[in-house]
């Protein structure tokens, strides 16, 4: 009775569940009813025209009381079985663990199997990429006659990198099918890829996986941390950059020190004539030449330093874990989500994740750059003598320094 009266497309919706979750009854059922339309067929045929009685009219071979009324609702049954063949997903969801060699992808056939069918694949990146996540596959799938069930493999990459649950599409191509048509809804599926590794690294999954965290040394996970951003290529790349023009403002501290002294006990000293100059002979020159390298230098480090907000490296860090956040989150089971507090979650993704990239991450490279500040006010220390031609006082320069070191 629901079939008779339900519509066409709460049909459709019923062989669609069943098509992905009870594959084996629907085709079953499929045999069963081809059997069913061909008596319905031939039950519902118009019966040959009977000879005319005498003195009568066109007689049917019935008598004329009788309800000999062709059952519309069974016609159109019949006639919405037409012999094609559909070609479909057996899901709209694969899932996967990172470590498996690959992933199998289940194509049907239904409807008519009597014949050779043939369609196209292929897989769609989404949050994995290929050549990272998964290799890229296309190909195409051949159903001889009689054959139902069909797959393909994906191959996945398994490597030492964490990352969130990612996906990407699995689909199966309708313009290059022959001999069959694909179905409405299931001709594309997303692939789940789950992630074994963990945060940061796998140096401590062990601990983490126990959850021992006091057996994880602090500095030791922020050093892991870091190789988590390196291993992002506009992180990485960006960083290198930061690091190569805060170099470059520390050798531009390193010139005005010698440009200082320079200037006070040779240019404008009146003990010194303009024989003893060193690069240009004329004490107004020098001047020139010590306007230009202090002008020139700093219009550089300044444009470098604008730059640096393109290079993305604060921007592609936070980004990593925020998302990585809401992707763990989202593939959740509800029961996991309930015991998720909201705030913690909110919290998590606007604060902590500033300030682990900020004060952590960022405020390395800034130690990074004091050091090697220190590092070139020793060589300062060192060579100033040799260069203006001075008295070394080796306990002289190393108090000051080791006092006040930048």
């Amino acid at each position: 009775e629901w079939l008779l009266e339900a519509t066409h497309d709460s049909i459709e919706r019923v062989l669609q569940v069943l098509a992905r979750d009870r594959a084996t009854a629907l085709e079953e059922a499929l045999a069963v009813t081809e059997v069913e339309v061909k008596k319905v067929r031939a039950s519902t045929l118009v019966p040959p025209v009977a000879p005319p009685a005498p003195g009568g009219h066109l007689s049917l071979g019935v008598e004329e009381d009788t309800d000999m009324c062709i059952d519309p609702e069974m016609q159109r049954l019949s006639n919405a079985m037409p012999e094609e063949t559909i070609v479909s997903l057996a899901s709209l969801s694969y899932f996967s663990t990172e470590g498996e060699s690959h992933c199998d992808i289940d194509v049907m056939r239904m409807g008519n199997l009597d014949r050779i069918s043939k369609v196209d694949y292929q897989t769609n990146p989404g949050s994995a990429k290929p050549g990272k996540t998964y290799h890229h596959t296309e190909g195409t799938l051949v159903f001889q006659p009689g054959e139902s069930i069909q797959k393909f493999q994906v191959p996945l990459i398994d490597d030492d990198e964490w990352n969130t649950t990612l996906e990407f599409e699995a689909q199966l191509l309708g313009h290059s099918a022959i001999n069959c048509r694909l179905d409405m809804y299931l001709n594309t599926a997303i692939v789940k890829v789950i992630d074994n590794d963990t945060f940061p690294t796998n140096k401590y999954s062990e601990q983490i996986k126990e959850r021992k965290w006091k057996k994880i040394p602090g500095p030791g996970l922020l050093r892991e941390y870091f190789k988590l951003n390196r291993s992002n290529p506009v992180v990485r790349s960006g960083t290198i950059k930061m690091i190569l023009v805060d170099q470059l403002a520390n050798l531009y501290f390193l010139l005005k020190l010698f440009m200082n002294v320079y200037l006070v006990d040779y240019v404008l000293s009146p003990d010194k004539a303009a024989e003893d100059l060193f690069l240009i002979h004329s004490k107004g020159g020098s001047l020139v030449l010590l306007l230009v390298a202090t002008i020139v230098p700093f219009a550089l480090l300044y444009y470098l330093d604008q730059r640096k907000f393109s290079w993305k490296v604060a921007g592609t860090s936070r980004s990593i874990l925020q998302k990585s956040l809401l992707r763990k989150f989202l593939n959740y089971s509800e029961e996991s989500r309930m015991t998720i507090d909201n705030g913690d979650l909110v919290m998590a993704m606007t604060r902590d994740a500033f300030k682990v990239v900020h004060d952590g991450y960022l405020n390395s490279l800034d130690v990074l750059k004091e050091a090697g500040k220190i590092l070139l006010v020793l060589v300062y220390q060192f060579s100033a003598p040799f260069v203006f031609d001075t008295e070394i006082h080796v306990i002289k320069f190393m108090i000051p320094f080791l006092a006040f070191p930048t």
